[in-house]
């Protein structure tokens, strides 16, 4: 297997080293030397993600909730990082969350208001003004309760008359207001 051109390792290792080395000689301790600089790096980054996530993040029963405000102001690379983190601790392994789902979820936390997305392992985003919350199942920061049939909202502003608001089948919220007859 170490021998096998199917494999990339191998072929960075019988390929490209030796052109490198041809320019280099001291490329393979460059490269060692490299990698242990960007491992302490990394090292250092997970510790102030989980010190951060202190203060970001709160663990839900299938989740957790992000504070918005909170979140905003941590430098862009601990962002990715706590996120990282706390979707490994959620589902106990990054194999299948990307940087693409870490940027998309960055990207629609700077303007989280409704906006949901769906991740890997059954998770889904649940963006909402103070709060956004990564979780499994329902949306937990929809607050409000499910309103069934229909009810007069007692708000009037510059001479309207009150709005009726209907639920939808299930006892959804459906949104739709209209002037009462």
């Amino acid at each position: 297997s170490n021998l096998d051109p199917r494999h990339l390792r191998n072929r960075i290792r019988a390929e490209i080293l030796p052109h490198l080395m041809a320019c280099n000689p001291q490329i393979i301790e460059s490269l060692c030397r490299t990698a242990r600089i960007t491992a302490d790096d990394a090292a250092y980054l997970s510790e102030q993600a989980e010190k951060a996530a202190e203060s970001v993040i709160e663990t839900l029963p299938d989740g957790f909730s992000i504070d918005n405000r909170s979140f905003s102001t941590l430098p862009p690379a601990l962002r990715r990082q706590v996120l990282r983190t706390s979707l490994k601790g959620l589902v106990g392994s990054l194999r299948d969350i990307e940087s693409g789902h870490i940027e998309a979820i960055i990207e629609a936390l700077a303007h989280p208001a409704g906006k949901q997305l769906s991740l890997p392992y059954g998770l889904t985003f649940h963006g909402d003004y103070k709060k956004s919350a990564i979780v499994r199942g329902e949306n937990p920061l929809d607050y409000l309760p499910p309103l069934a049939g229909e009810h007069v909202l007692r708000a009037q502003t510059s001479g309207t008359a009150p709005a009726r608001r209907s639920a939808a089948p299930g006892g959804r919220r459906s949104g739709t207001c209209w002037p009462r007859p």
